[in-house]
């Protein structure tokens, strides 16, 4: 039973996930704007992705009712199983317009979907699991400037390959995650991440920028090469 009411949760919080969907499929206009935060430029709904909205809606139902138990479980697993199918669906969508590229569009966004479904669900509604896994690299915020039929995003990714080794390898996760014990590591992306976790766990965190007049000389040569984020203050 202890089993069953693990996977039930599970589903649950897969479902909510997942849900939020709905809200970019209302109209054109809500799913160009997602697609914008997405990194494509879309118009209107393909028939591939349109083909979403019923299971999606059948999850939604599931989770307005009662916590799911043994009697609705199956129909809760049938419920996300099919949105996810339906996802992987969007992988052989044609007829879509000239201001993507087909090839690029079809091999990258069913991954790119429920990636960022996911990372949205765990830091909007699960802060400290979401940041934690942040911070070890797991889930990964990558900043992706304009390119080619493409407007700049921010790519949200779940390091799927690199899940089973947080515990095994640690080291490997946070190679591939911020270059660690390299020289292009990107230490202000793992402090940003440290001060992030800190917070959600309800620690006293400040985070901010030495002004580059008034860092030592090894300190200046390596920001130099970073965008800094932060305002410019007077030393003092």
């Amino acid at each position: 039973m202890a089993d069953r009411d693990v996977l039930a949760e599970l589903v649950e919080e897969l479902g909510m996930a997942l849900v939020p969907l709905q809200d970019g499929l209302q109209s054109d206009d809500s799913f160009a704007q997602l697609m914008t935060e997405l990194g494509w430029n879309l118009a209107t709904i393909p028939p591939e992705i349109a083909a979403l909205r019923a299971p999606l809606a059948a999850i939604a139902t599931l989770l307005d009712g009662e916590p799911l138990d043994a009697d609705s479980l199956p129909g809760g697993l049938q419920a996300l199983g099919s949105a996810v199918r339906a996802v992987g669906a969007i992988a052989g969508a044609t007829g879509l317009p000239p201001t993507v590229d087909p090839a690029e569009f079809t091999g990258e966004f069913p991954r790119q979907l429920l990636d960022y479904l996911v990372v949205e669900h765990l830091l909007g509604f699960r802060p400290r699991l979401g940041t934690l896994l942040l911070l070890l690299g797991v889930v990964r915020l990558e900043l992706v400037p304009p390119a080619g039929l493409r407007p700049g995003f921010v790519r949200e990714v779940i390091a799927w390959e690199d899940l089973a080794h947080v515990l095994s390898a640690p080291g490997d996760v946070f190679v591939n995650a911020y270059a660690w014990g390299q020289d292009t590591f990107d230490q202000l992306t793992f402090v940003q991440n440290a001060a992030d976790f800190g917070d959600a766990v309800g620690l006293p965190v400040a985070l901010d920028h030495i002004p580059p007049a008034c860092s030592p000389t090894w300190l200046r040569t390596r920001l130099s090469s970073r965008k800094s984020t932060s305002s410019s203050r007077a030393c003092r």
